[in-house]
Protein backbone atom coordinates (compact mmCIF):
# COMPACT_ATOMS: atom_id res chain seq x y z
CA UNK A 1 0.00 0.00 0.00
CA UNK A 2 2.20 2.81 -1.33
CA UNK A 3 -0.28 5.76 -0.82
CA UNK A 4 -0.78 4.51 2.52
CA UNK A 5 2.86 3.65 3.97
CA UNK A 6 3.72 7.80 4.88
CA UNK A 7 0.13 8.06 6.38
CA UNK A 8 0.64 7.89 9.91
CA UNK A 9 -2.09 9.34 11.23
CA UNK A 10 -5.70 10.79 10.13
CA UNK A 11 -9.57 10.92 11.59
CA UNK A 12 -11.58 9.17 9.19
CA UNK A 13 -14.74 10.29 7.42
CA UNK A 14 -16.95 7.96 8.99
CA UNK A 15 -21.08 8.05 9.48
CA UNK A 16 -21.93 8.98 12.81
CA UNK A 17 -21.95 6.57 15.76
CA UNK A 18 -24.91 5.50 16.92
CA UNK A 19 -26.00 6.03 20.54
CA UNK A 20 -24.43 4.03 23.11
CA UNK A 21 -25.59 4.06 26.63
CA UNK A 22 -22.49 4.02 28.39
CA UNK A 23 -23.89 2.98 31.43
CA UNK A 24 -24.77 -0.46 29.86
CA UNK A 25 -22.05 -0.71 27.82
CA UNK A 26 -19.28 -0.85 31.03
CA UNK A 27 -21.55 -2.79 32.57
CA UNK A 28 -21.31 -5.35 29.89
CA UNK A 29 -17.42 -5.11 29.48
CA UNK A 30 -17.51 -5.23 33.31
CA UNK A 31 -19.35 -8.58 33.39
CA UNK A 32 -17.54 -10.12 30.38
CA UNK A 33 -14.27 -9.35 31.68
CA UNK A 34 -15.09 -11.64 34.91
CA UNK A 35 -16.38 -14.46 32.75
CA UNK A 36 -13.12 -14.61 30.65
CA UNK A 37 -10.67 -14.92 33.98
CA UNK A 38 -9.94 -18.57 33.53
CA UNK A 39 -9.16 -17.60 29.77
CA UNK A 40 -7.17 -14.65 30.55
CA UNK A 41 -5.03 -16.58 33.28
CA UNK A 42 -4.26 -19.16 30.62
CA UNK A 43 -2.75 -16.59 28.00
CA UNK A 44 -1.17 -15.15 31.11
CA UNK A 45 0.67 -18.60 31.45
CA UNK A 46 1.76 -18.92 27.82
CA UNK A 47 3.04 -15.60 27.57
CA UNK A 48 0.74 -14.09 25.07
CA UNK A 49 -1.02 -11.18 27.61
CA UNK A 50 0.92 -7.91 26.67
CA UNK A 51 0.25 -6.45 30.68
CA UNK A 52 2.44 -9.07 32.07
CA UNK A 53 5.28 -7.54 29.61
CA UNK A 54 5.84 -3.99 29.68
CA UNK A 55 5.38 -1.28 32.46
CA UNK A 56 1.73 0.88 32.68
CA UNK A 57 -0.44 -1.08 30.74
CA UNK A 58 -3.18 1.11 30.08
CA UNK A 59 -6.34 -1.09 29.19
CA UNK A 60 -8.86 -4.07 30.74
CA UNK A 61 -8.61 -5.24 27.07
CA UNK A 62 -11.59 -7.25 26.38
CA UNK A 63 -12.72 -9.39 22.90
CA UNK A 64 -15.89 -8.71 21.60
CA UNK A 65 -15.66 -10.75 18.55
CA UNK A 66 -13.58 -12.97 16.55
CA UNK A 67 -14.17 -14.88 12.99
CA UNK A 68 -13.69 -18.33 14.86
CA UNK A 69 -16.35 -17.84 17.53
CA UNK A 70 -18.50 -14.80 16.32
CA UNK A 71 -19.92 -12.23 19.38
CA UNK A 72 -19.00 -12.79 22.96
CA UNK A 73 -21.40 -12.34 25.48
CA UNK A 74 -24.30 -11.95 23.43
CA UNK A 75 -22.91 -8.51 22.80
CA UNK A 76 -24.96 -8.11 19.21
CA UNK A 77 -27.94 -8.42 21.03
CA UNK A 78 -27.67 -6.30 23.62
CA UNK A 79 -25.74 -3.28 21.02
CA UNK A 80 -26.94 -4.40 17.48
CA UNK A 81 -26.70 -1.00 16.16
CA UNK A 82 -23.34 -0.29 17.50
CA UNK A 83 -22.09 -4.20 16.60
CA UNK A 84 -23.43 -3.24 12.95
CA UNK A 85 -21.46 -0.11 13.11
CA UNK A 86 -18.22 -1.74 13.77
CA UNK A 87 -18.26 -3.42 10.45
CA UNK A 88 -19.75 -0.62 8.37
CA UNK A 89 -18.50 2.15 9.66
CA UNK A 90 -15.42 1.15 7.46
CA UNK A 91 -17.48 -0.71 4.72
CA UNK A 92 -16.28 -3.93 5.57
CA UNK A 93 -18.71 -7.41 6.00
CA UNK A 94 -17.93 -9.51 8.87
CA UNK A 95 -15.96 -11.78 6.10
CA UNK A 96 -13.65 -9.13 6.38
CA UNK A 97 -13.08 -8.73 9.97
CA UNK A 98 -10.59 -11.17 12.51
CA UNK A 99 -11.53 -9.59 15.35
CA UNK A 100 -12.95 -6.59 17.55
CA UNK A 101 -11.40 -5.94 20.91
CA UNK A 102 -12.46 -3.17 23.52
CA UNK A 103 -10.21 -1.30 25.56
CA UNK A 104 -11.43 0.78 28.36
CA UNK A 105 -8.81 2.41 30.01
CA UNK A 106 -8.19 1.02 33.60
CA UNK A 107 -9.30 3.12 36.32
CA UNK A 108 -6.14 2.88 38.19
CA UNK A 109 -3.84 4.33 35.05
CA UNK A 110 -2.67 7.36 34.78
CA UNK A 111 0.05 9.10 32.30
CA UNK A 112 1.54 7.56 29.51
CA UNK A 113 1.36 4.10 28.50
CA UNK A 114 4.10 1.32 26.37
CA UNK A 115 5.20 2.56 22.72
CA UNK A 116 3.99 -0.19 20.48
CA UNK A 117 2.69 -1.53 17.07
CA UNK A 118 -0.56 -3.24 17.04
CA UNK A 119 -0.98 -6.45 14.79
CA UNK A 120 -2.56 -4.51 12.06
CA UNK A 121 0.36 -2.58 9.77
CA UNK A 122 -2.81 -0.25 8.33
CA UNK A 123 -5.01 -0.24 11.51
CA UNK A 124 -8.82 0.88 11.75
CA UNK A 125 -9.63 2.14 15.30
CA UNK A 126 -12.39 3.81 16.78
CA UNK A 127 -12.99 5.62 20.03
CA UNK A 128 -16.59 4.70 22.02
CA UNK A 129 -15.87 7.31 24.50
CA UNK A 130 -12.97 10.30 25.04
CA UNK A 131 -13.64 11.46 28.10
CA UNK A 132 -10.49 13.00 29.33
CA UNK A 133 -9.93 16.51 27.62
CA UNK A 134 -6.44 16.54 28.69
CA UNK A 135 -5.76 12.88 27.41
CA UNK A 136 -3.46 12.37 24.33
CA UNK A 137 -2.43 9.77 21.65
CA UNK A 138 0.89 9.73 21.23
CA UNK A 139 2.42 8.73 17.73
CA UNK A 140 6.94 8.33 16.78
CA UNK A 141 8.05 7.80 13.82
CA UNK A 142 10.56 5.50 12.80
CA UNK A 143 13.67 6.04 11.77
CA UNK A 144 13.65 3.76 9.11
CA UNK A 145 11.21 4.06 6.32
CA UNK A 146 10.15 0.24 6.34
CA UNK A 147 7.98 -1.02 3.90
CA UNK A 148 6.59 -3.83 6.38
CA UNK A 149 6.04 -4.04 10.08
CA UNK A 150 9.61 -4.59 12.21
CA UNK A 151 9.92 -6.92 15.04
CA UNK A 152 10.08 -4.10 17.52
CA UNK A 153 7.20 -4.04 19.39
CA UNK A 154 6.72 -6.28 22.77
CA UNK A 155 4.44 -9.07 21.69
CA UNK A 156 6.85 -10.53 18.89
CA UNK A 157 8.77 -11.77 22.10
CA UNK A 158 6.36 -13.55 24.38
CA UNK A 159 8.53 -15.50 26.60
CA UNK A 160 11.80 -13.48 25.77
CA UNK A 161 13.63 -10.11 26.78
CA UNK A 162 11.96 -7.54 23.99
CA UNK A 163 14.76 -4.93 22.60
CA UNK A 164 13.84 -1.63 23.03
CA UNK A 165 11.43 -0.09 20.47
CA UNK A 166 12.46 3.28 21.70
CA UNK A 167 15.76 2.72 19.78
CA UNK A 168 14.22 2.12 16.65
CA UNK A 169 12.22 5.79 16.74
CA UNK A 170 12.84 8.91 16.37
CA UNK A 171 12.94 11.34 19.71
CA UNK A 172 10.00 13.64 18.53
CA UNK A 173 6.39 12.83 20.29
CA UNK A 174 3.63 13.74 17.83
CA UNK A 175 -0.15 14.40 19.00
CA UNK A 176 -2.55 13.19 17.01
CA UNK A 177 -5.24 15.47 17.25
CA UNK A 178 -8.94 14.25 18.50
CA UNK A 179 -11.57 15.66 16.04
CA UNK A 180 -14.25 14.57 17.53
CA UNK A 181 -15.04 11.95 21.03
CA UNK A 182 -16.27 9.61 19.07
CA UNK A 183 -14.48 9.49 16.51
CA UNK A 184 -12.93 6.93 13.61
CA UNK A 185 -9.19 6.86 13.33
CA UNK A 186 -6.40 5.21 10.89
CA UNK A 187 -3.43 4.59 12.70
CA UNK A 188 -0.04 2.98 10.78
CA UNK A 189 1.80 0.21 12.17
CA UNK A 190 4.70 -0.03 9.86
CA UNK A 191 6.67 3.58 10.14
CA UNK A 192 5.20 4.61 13.70
CA UNK A 193 4.68 3.19 16.92
CA UNK A 194 2.00 4.68 19.26
CA UNK A 195 1.13 5.32 22.68
CA UNK A 196 -1.54 6.52 25.26
CA UNK A 197 -1.42 9.58 27.63
CA UNK A 198 -3.81 9.67 30.11
CA UNK A 199 -4.07 12.67 32.20
CA UNK A 200 -6.20 11.16 35.58
CA UNK A 201 -7.20 8.46 37.19
CA UNK A 202 -10.49 7.37 36.55
CA UNK A 203 -11.13 8.96 33.14
CA UNK A 204 -13.54 7.32 31.03
CA UNK A 205 -11.40 6.71 27.62
CA UNK A 206 -12.95 3.69 25.57
CA UNK A 207 -11.33 2.76 21.86
CA UNK A 208 -12.17 -0.55 20.04
CA UNK A 209 -9.71 -2.39 17.62
CA UNK A 210 -11.30 -3.51 14.38
CA UNK A 211 -8.87 -6.09 13.19
CA UNK A 212 -9.24 -6.68 9.29
CA UNK A 213 -8.18 -9.97 7.62
CA UNK A 214 -5.57 -7.69 5.35
CA UNK A 215 -6.98 -8.86 2.37
CA UNK A 216 -6.25 -7.05 -1.14
CA UNK A 217 -9.80 -5.88 -1.41
CA UNK A 218 -9.98 -4.74 2.33
CA UNK A 219 -6.33 -2.65 1.73
CA UNK A 220 -8.20 -1.26 -1.04
CA UNK A 221 -11.38 0.22 0.51
CA UNK A 222 -8.86 1.03 3.46
CA UNK A 223 -6.88 3.12 1.07
CA UNK A 224 -9.86 4.99 -0.45
CA UNK A 225 -11.16 5.85 2.98
CA UNK A 226 -8.18 6.98 4.42
CA UNK A 227 -6.93 9.17 1.27
CA UNK A 228 -10.16 10.85 1.00
CA UNK A 229 -10.17 11.72 5.02
CA UNK A 230 -6.86 12.65 5.26
CA UNK A 231 -8.03 15.13 2.62
CA UNK A 232 -10.43 16.43 4.35
CA UNK A 233 -9.04 16.02 7.88
CA UNK A 234 -5.72 17.69 6.36
CA UNK A 235 -4.60 19.83 9.03
CA UNK A 236 -4.91 16.57 11.61
CA UNK A 237 -2.71 14.49 9.09
CA UNK A 238 0.67 13.25 10.61
CA UNK A 239 2.74 11.72 7.96
CA UNK A 240 6.28 10.06 8.12
CA UNK A 241 7.80 12.19 5.52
Amino acid sequence: MKSLINILYTPLDCPPQPAVNLTEFKSWIAVYWEKIAERREHLKNIGKVGEDKVPNFPWKLTSAYTSKDGWAGDFDKQFPELSKYFFEAFDLVPSDVLSILLLPVKDDHQGQGFWHQDHDEYALRMYIDFGDPEGKLLVKKTKLPYDKQPAISPRYYPKGQAPNIEDYLEETVLDCKIVDPKQCFFLNNVRSAHATWTSKLGVSRIAVIVYHNGSEQVLSKIEKLVLQSAEKYKDSVLTWD
